[in-house]
């Protein structure tokens, strides 16, 4: 019985020593490839589609300002890479949803290559918004969430930096200066902030109508007075302007009542190029039934940046202030 045992086992040992190391790691590849295909084939690009390898995700809170008030800097997220990516993968499985927005609570800034997009996170009703679509969050994804924020909130990887910039700097001018010891400019809308601008507004109100069926004609009625004095007023403005217009923005509701009687006010904002004065605007404004509500003629617009780690050098507020800009730039 002892020799039968021993026999086998010294034959076992024999034949294994002779397999084809070359043909077992051959099936082992195949079988690998199979898999990691179909891994590939189930999980897809997804709605952000196939990032480039340069993909960078911040996360940062909304309410900035408030939060400066009770805070000397603020902390944000700061991946990229792999980490980034499994992220975006994870918030992918969620689905789009018919339900309401409701309050956005944090940005998520993503940048592929030299694109950029942005995704408004609504964390109270465990929604986002991306690319204008609703979408309700997957368990998946509300972990990825909680797991951004999170760390976001008690450890964060760089700090947030609010610089007020000169109207007469550009921003392109600003990005290229500062990226030495900047990871990431977060693009904003500079054209309100940064330009000069006015809000003219219009009213118009009728009589409740005493067959309440027709209550919704009269309604579109009423808006179409408005929206049609509205863009009267913009082919008489633009031929006033001289080409100082820089952009007029489409018109939108700013109240509207219609309880005893139908009333409305509507209101367009008219932005012009650097240099524009009260009196000119006051000048090219002059239109029936449409009067200026508000001027705005900004010295300085706001630039966010997503500040690098330096543990060693000058700070960032040296750093700022060592550009050769004239006028400074004011951290």
């Amino acid at each position: 019985m002892n020799r039968f045992f021993l026999f086998f086992l010294i034959t076992s040992i024999f034949m294994s020593c002779n397999a084809d190391p070359k043909k077992l790691a051959g099936k082992r590849k195949k079988t690998s490839k199979k898999v990691t295909k179909k891994k590939v084939e189930e999980r897809g690009t997804g709605f952000f589609g196939s990032e480039s390898k340069d993909l960078r995700i911040a996360l940062r809170p909304v309410d900035v300002d408030g939060m400066l008030k009770k805070r000397l800097q603020i902390g944000v997220l700061y991946t990229r890479g792999d980490h980034a990516r499994s992220s975006l993968r994870l918030i992918e499985t969620s689905e789009k949803s018919d339900q309401a927005a409701c309050d956005v609570d944090w940005y998520l800034d993503i940048w592929t290559g030299h694109s950029y997009s942005l995704l408004e996170i609504m964390w109270k009703c465990k929604r986002f918004r991306w690319k204008g679509s609703i979408w309700t969050m997957s368990t998946s994804a509300f972990k990825a969430f909680s797991s951004l924020i999170t760390n976001a909130r008690l450890h964060p990887e760089r700090w947030l930096a609010i610089v007020k910039v000169p109207v007469i700097h550009a921003p392109s001018t600003i990005t290229s200066s500062v990226r030495e010891f900047v990871e990431e400019t977060i693009p904003l809308e500079y054209d309100l902030t940064r330009y000069p601008s006015f809000k003219v507004i219009t009213e118009y109100a009728k009589p409740m109508p005493q067959d309440l069926s027709t209550l919704d004609s009269e309604v579109k009625e009423l808006r179409d007075v408005l929206r049609k004095r509205l863009e009267e007023f913009k082919l008489s403005a633009q031929k006033r302007s001289s080409g100082i217009i820089r952009r007029i923005l489409p018109p939108i509701s700013e109240k509207e009542v219609f309880s005893r009687e139908l009333n409305a006010i509507w209101s367009m904002t008219i932005i012009c190029n650097l240099g524009t004065n009260t009196d000119r605007i006051y000048w090219m404004s002059q239109f029936k039934n449409v009067w200026v509500k508000s001027i705005t003629i900004p010295t300085h617009y706001r630039m966010m940046f997503v500040k690098k780690e330096h543990k060693t050098g000058p700070t960032f507020n040296a750093r700022i202030s060592a550009l050769d800009l004239d006028p400074p730039l004011e951290y």
